[in-house]
């Protein structure tokens, strides 16, 4: 017994207080619909199974009471992605049998409970001595001498009892947090998705609007726009916007509102990407912005940079910060994302850059409803092989525009429930990081004795195993072996 142990624990080998550990059942056919079902490693999701899923097997008498598995017993994966991992088996159809690949043991249970045997299969100790034996190993398996090397601190049985009660107690509290803070990334996603769905529909700025004067509505503000387009000769000012088959939403707007096309306030510019072979190119102090870093954020940096040479010998432009960027390519979920630039930066073919050529435009405005339109940008690019936006379809896009200062009222309320969202997602960081170490944490409490008091009354355990050996020798029987393979 270990000094580390608390009074009357035991340090046994799990091959000591096993009935047997057996390798699984290698079926020659598993064509009979009629015969037991053969319980596989693929068989175990998420740590249940589907029995109308598992196949049926053909097998013998003597090895059906064998393999059988109709009584609860773990299972263990010898090799693959779940190596050393256990599971308990329950509710089996009748004469079902485990395969191989699966390792069964069977404790004794005039010595250790299944209940508490069940729970140090979870523990750090355990999965350390997992480890450290397939360590080196080219193909990590689990086999049974290695399980019936594995030390298992055992209290008395009374005991065991008890702590497997408060185990089953205290993990399924923690089950229950874990599984509320799971449901939390999705809330926010909504809640950031109802607060865009609001800030472009004019709900959001409802009171802010009935509280102020009339300011010069959004349809003025396009005719401003088009204006200084002219004044500065831009060619923005005489390109032609096909909007056909790009229906507006059917969304009544607040009167001071208007629907407008991406083409009307932003000048929508395709990028390029310099030719990699020469080097020259490349590694300058130029960023450029790939399609896959358009993904719904603000860009302050790139994986790439580009040289001045490389900027003038490709189609790549360099776009101001406060463009707003859209991934045109993608059959994934690349398509329809958007970015906000925060530096002057480049991009390559595949995404549209929408540049504002007057100061009349809030840049966070339109990238906040872009951010909110992703599903149907997206399904504006759909059809053929490569499901794809281009520059005239990003131009057709329809967008509610709101008057200049009422932009700038919502770009402030959206940043404020943002804010809110992000600190929200930061406690949760923490509330999950704290539940992920809950469990090992509880189990490693668990076999060291903190978890419940004992009782000085109870059998110590290495009295128990004495008692029942001696039995055992007095009634002629043999210890129970260990499965072979």
């Amino acid at each position: 017994m270990s000094d580390e142990l608390p009074a009357g624990w035991a340090s046994l080998r799990l091959g000591e207080i096993s009935i047997d550990i057996q390798y699984g059942y290698t079926a020659a056919s598993t064509q009979d619909p009629q015969g037991p079902r053969l319980l596989r490693i693929t068989d175990i999701q998420d740590g249940k199974v589907n029995w109308a899923r598992v196949p049926s097997c053909v097998i013998t008498d003597r090895e059906l009471v064998k393999y059988r598995l109709a009584s609860v017993y773990p299972v263990f994966a010898r090799t693959g992605a779940t190596t050393g991992k256990s599971f308990l088996i329950r509710e089996c159809p009748p004469d079902s049998v485990f395969a191989s690949y699966l390792i069964r043991v069977r404790p004794n249970n005039e010595i250790v409970g299944l209940q508490l045997l069940a729970h140090f299969f979870q523990t750090p100790a355990y999965w350390d001595h997992i480890t450290a034996s397939i360590s080196g190993i080219a193909q990590p398996n689990c086999n049974a001498t290695k399980l019936a090397e594995l030390i298992v601190p055992l209290p008395p049985l009374p005991e065991q009892k008890r702590i497997a009660d408060k185990l089953d107690a205290l993990l399924a509290r923690v089950d229950a947090c874990r599984e509320r803070l799971d449901r939390v990334p999705k809330i926010l996603k909504r809640f950031r998705q109802s607060v865009l769905a609001a800030a472009t529909s004019g709900e959001l700025t409802r009171e802010w609007r009935e509280a102020r004067e009339t300011q010069f509505p959004a349809t003025e503000l396009l005719e401003r726009i088009a204006a200084e387009r002219v004044r500065r000769g831009l060619q923005s000012a005489e390109r032609a916007i096909n909007i056909e088959g790009i229906e507006e939403p059917n969304l009544v707007l607040p009167e001071s509102w208007t629907w407008c096309r991406i083409g009307q306030i932003a000048d929508v510019r395709l990028g390029g990407t310099p030719s990699r072979i020469e080097g020259t190119y490349w590694n300058g102090d130029i960023p450029w912005v790939s399609s896959g870093e358009v993904a719904n954020a603000r860009i302050t940096h790139t994986a790439e940079n580009l040289s001045w040479l490389g900027l003038e010998s490709s189609n790549a432009k360099l776009y101001p910060r406060g463009t707003v960027l859209i991934a045109m390519i993608g059959e994934g979920k690349t398509r329809g994302q958007s970015a906000l630039l925060e530096i002057d930066a480049t991009t390559n073919q595949n995404v549209a850059g929408l540049v504002f050529e007057t100061d009349l435009v809030e840049p966070e405005y339109v990238w906040y409803w872009a951010l909110g339109e992703y599903d149907r940008t997206r399904s504006v690019g759909r059809g053929g092989n490569q499901p794809a936006l281009n520059g005239a379809k990003v131009r057709a896009l329809p967008m509610p525009l709101a008057p200049p200062a009422e932009q700038r009222a919502i770009v402030d309320r959206v940043k404020v429930l943002f804010d809110l969202a992000d600190e929200m997602e930061l406690r949760l960081t923490a509330a999950s990081a704290i539940a992920r170490v809950l469990t090992p944490s509880i189990l490693a409490k668990a076999f060291r004795g903190e978890l419940v008091p004992q009782d000085p009354n109870d059998e110590p355990a290495s009295e128990l195993l004495a008692r029942i050996r001696s039995q055992v020798a007095v009634s002629g029987g043999a210890k129970p072996k260990r499965g072979k393979a």
